[in-house]
C-alpha cells in the first residue's frame, strides 16, 4: 500500500505546483519539502523547484481524496509547460508531458 498523505491544500489557480507544495511543507510544520514528503514514492521528482517536475502521477495519487488536482491539471495550471508551448513543436510538447508523467527513469 502505497503511502498517502492527510490533507493538502488547495492550489490557487495561478500557483505553480513548487508554490503548493511549499505551502502544504509550511502547514507540516517541518523545514524542507523533502521532510514533509519523506517515505513518498517518488518524492525528489515532484517536490523539488524546477520547471518540469516529473513523477506527477505518484504526486496525484499521494494526495487524499476529495483534492481536485488531476495529473492533466498540474501539468496545464501549475507547472511551466503552458508558457513554453507556444514557442516548442507539438512533438516537443508531447515528449515533456511524458516526461513529465512517465513513473520510471
Amino acid at each position: 500500500m502505497q503511502l498517502k498523505l492527510h490533507f493538502f491544500p488547495a492550489a490557487f489557480p495561478d500557483e505553480t505546483l513548487h508554490s503548493v507544495i511549499s505551502r502544504y511543507a509550511r502547514l507540516c510544520g517541518v523545514r524542507n519539502c523533502q521532510a514533509a514528503f519523506a517515505g513518498l514514492k517518488s518524492a525528489a521528482a515532484f517536490s523539488q523547484n524546477v520547471a518540469f517536475p516529473s513523477h506527477l502521477g505518484d504526486f496525484v495519487d499521494a494526495l487524499p481524496s476529495g483534492t481536485e488536482l488531476s495529473v492533466a491539471e498540474v501539468l496545464m495550471r501549475h507547472t511551466l509547460l503552458p508558457y513554453y508551448a507556444p514557442f516548442l513543436r507539438m512533438s516537443q510538447v508531447e515528449h515533456a508531458r511524458t516526461l513529465m508523467t512517465a513513473d520510471d527513469r
